[in-house]
Parts: C-alpha cells; sequence; structure tokens
C-alpha cells in the first residue's frame, strides 16, 4: 500500500534530522525537499489505486459503447442464426443498437448495460411477429461482455426496474388468427449469484422433463401424454407462435425456448381439444436461462462428457425419429420405449442435441397423437 510508504518516509525524515549536526541542516533541507516532492507524488496517486477486491470502474453507457460491444461479438454471431443478416452484410447494416439502459443489476457495484438490436427502416409497432434480440453486457477485463443474450422472443420490449429487467412479448390470446396476434407474454431476468436467469410472470416454476417408464409423461406439470393446446395455453399462458398445419399445429412458446406439435390423425382440429402431442423440444439460450432440466437433473449448456456420465448409454440418434426444424449439431438418444407399431427397434422417447461440445436442447418424442 502507498500509505505504508508514505509513513515509511516520514520516519525516515525525523530519524534523519536528529541525527544531523546544526551545519548540516542545509543538505536536510533538500533531503526534505525530495522527500516531501515523492509523498506528494504518492497521495496524489494514491486516489486512482483501488483496494483489493473492489469491482472493476464503471464503463461508458451510450451508443457508441454499445455498437463497439455487439461488433462481431457472440451477441453478434447469435443473431446471425435468426437468418435476417446475409452472409456477405454486417449486423449493423441490418439492426441499429439501442441502449434500453444501464444499471448495476448484480449488486457488484459495477452498473451493466442492456443493449436491443433493432431493425433499421422497421418501425418497432410492425415488429411484433419478428424477434427483437437484446442482451445483458457485463464490464469483464476492461470491456463489455455478454452475459445474457436472447434472439428468439418476437416483439420483444425491455425495460429495467430496479435490479431486474422485464420483458413483454408477443402472445395469442384465445380466438386471436394466425396473423393477428393480441395478447403478450410477460417475465423477468434476474441475476441470481451466478448467471442471469428468466421467469414467466405466470405458469409453472418448475422446467423437469418427467418420464415414467421409459416414457415422456409431463413438461413442467403439462400432460404430455393427455393434454391438448387449450390445456398448454392454460399452464404456460398465450403462445409466441402457432399455426394450423393440416393433421399437425406446431406451437411455440419463445421465451422459454419451448416448442410442442400437437397432432390429430383423425380430421380433427390439432390445434383444439382434439389434439394432442407429438412430440416437443427445448432448445436454445432462452430454454437454458428458463431452466429446463431432465429427470437425470441435465440441464442445456452442460459439456457432452458430463452427460454422459448421466446417461452412460446415449448413442448418435437418427435424424428422421425428430424434428430437422433444428437441424444445429447431433442428436444423440438418451432414453429409448419399447415400440408401439410393431417392429423390433426401439423408440427414443428423449434425446439431446449436442454442438461444439455442449447441450443446445433436449427434444421429446411422445406419440400420444397415434404416431
Amino acid at each position: 500500500m502507498r500509505v505504508d510508504r508514505v509513513r515509511k518516509l516520514l520516519d525516515a525524515a525525523r530519524s534523519s534530522l536528529g541525527r544531523l549536526p546544526g551545519w548540516a541542516l542545509i543538505v536536510s533541507a533538500v533531503v526534505a525537499v525530495a522527500i516531501l516532492g515523492e509523498i506528494v507524488y504518492l497521495a496524489v496517486g494514491s486516489g486512482d489505486e483501488e483496494e483489493p477486491g473492489s469491482s472493476e470502474v464503471t464503463l461508458p453507457c451510450n451508443d457508441r459503447a454499445a455498437d463497439n460491444a455487439v461488433n462481431a461479438d457472440r451477441f453478434a454471431h447469435e443473431v446471425r442464426g435468426l437468418g435476417t443478416v446475409p452472409p456477405l452484410s454486417t449486423v449493423f447494416e441490418i439492426y441499429d443498437a439501442k441502449i434500453v439502459g444501464c444499471a448495476d443489476l448484480t449488486g457488484d457495484g459495477v452498473e451493466e448495460m442492456v443493449v436491443q438490436l433493432l431493425e433499421r427502416d422497421v418501425a418497432v409497432e410492425q415488429g411484433t411477429d419478428v424477434p427483437l434480440p437484446w442482451a445483458i453486457y457485463r464490464a469483464e477485463g476492461g470491456k463489455l461482455s455478454p452475459a445474457l443474450i436472447r434472439t428468439h422472443v418476437p416483439g420483444a420490449q425491455v425495460e429495467i426496474e430496479g435490479e431486474l429487467v422485464r420483458e413483454t412479448s408477443t402472445g395469442f390470446a384465445e380466438g386471436d388468427p394466425v396473423c393477428c396476434p393480441s395478447g403478450a407474454r410477460e417475465g423477468e431476468v434476474r441475476w441470481d449469484g451466478e448467471q442471469f436467469t428468466y421467469k414467466p410472470e405466470s405458469g409453472p416454476r418448475g422446467r423437469t422433463i418427467a418420464l415414467a417408464d421409459s416414457e415422456a409423461v409431463s413438461l413442467a406439470g403439462f400432460d404430455l401424454q393427455g393434454g391438448s393446446l387449450p390445456d398448454a395455453i392454460g399452464l404456460f399462458g398465450p403462445p409466441s407462435t402457432y399455426s394450423s398445419q393440416g393433421e399437425v399445429c406446431p406451437v411455440s412458446w419463445e421465451d422459454l425456448g419451448l416448442e410442442i406439435d400437437f397432432a390429430n390423425l383423425g380430421g380433427l382440429d390439432p390445434c383444439g381439444p382434439d389434439g394432442r402431442v407429438g412430440s416437443a423440444r427445448v432448445v436454445g439460450l432462452e430454454a437454458r436461462q428458463a431452466g429446463w432440466q431432465t429427470p437425470q437433473d441435465a440441464t442445456i449448456d452442460i459439456t457432452e462428457e458430463e452427460l454422459r456420465k448421466q446417461y452412460p448409454d446415449m448413442q448418435r440418434a437418427e435424424e428422421t425419429t425428430f424434428s430437422t426444424d433444428f437441424p444445429e449439431g447431433e442428436l444423440f438418444t438418451l432414453v429409448e420405449r419399447p415400440s408401439t407399431v410393431g417392429v423390433e427397434e426401439p423408440t427414443p422417447t428423449l434425446a439431446a442435441r449436442i454442438a461444439g461440445g455442449r447441450v443446445v436442447g433436449f427434444e421429446i418424442s411422445v406419440g400420444a397423437a397415434g404416431e
């Protein structure tokens, strides 16, 4: 510490003056001036020195800082995954970075920066059915790095409330046509001491994929064997997207990273009370932030090595057994069940998709619609 050095210099000065004879006072004065200069230098410099364990200096919170942080970082990479940025274009040719605000969201005394990307030449009110990516940046090593990224939530509107960030997004109210959602989904992002997590305003707090006798029976409390879309809406709230495609009705709750395909093979409406679950998926960063997990406590973003410890019999799966709408990485079967259609090969029940050595999603095959 510089304060200790100052004390030592003062003690040295007193000791020198006590020992010197009178004729040497001139020399002592010269020494004293030199010591005084050192003391002033140290005293002024000590104001710039951080105490041990203190947090980093808050970085600028402005449009330029946002542009510099977003440009070519992990957030920009995830946004490219939406397919909205042409291969030879930059993210900023399509989007403008908007500062939502800066606030201390983690309680460490340093402000985080909340940034959202808005498509150029597209009014906010026209973007209700398209994803509006946003992220939270933390100061790390003298630069801003994304600590939370959300890219798939349609019509996301974000605001800071104290130590949390509130997100409102598009939702389909009962009776809404596919073209025109009038409802909304709401949730909050909050720091849990280790990472930022997302919780919806309503719906189940648990996020467990439950199995029984190798069959998928529930998804956060939703009955996978007998539940319909109206039942799912009653539990998870209004969906972000849905569409009727003949015998199939794909539905998503994008803020939860949840997708469910309802079906009816008897000619009835798969989006109505007669539809049943064919398959389901929890995928992407939003699913990780929502906290989805398997019965063995496997979560999204764990390593392949960790997953193999929980499922030692996991093996590469045939892509044709699951939806190909999420092609990233490779699919591995974790749990199988006996086939119900008279073939010897077992049917996958639960699978994990792995990319870059980490789990990026889980896929559930139910077959309650008669597949």
